[in-house]
């Protein structure tokens, strides 16, 4: 009974750990700025 309490902490532990939450950015913004060709127009002091 002791082992299987044991090995039940260690699956319940190693579940926690394994579902951290996630910290990187996404790598494709969904914001619609992000167009495949350029916009027809000048934005000023953006060189």
């Amino acid at each position: 009974m002791r082992k299987f309490t044991l090995v039940l902490l260690i699956i319940v532990f190693s579940q926690l750990t394994a579902s951290a939450i996630e910290r990187r950015s996404e790598q494709f913004p969904t914001e619609f700025g992000y167009l495949a060709l350029p916009l027809p127009y000048i934005i000023p002091g953006a060189g």
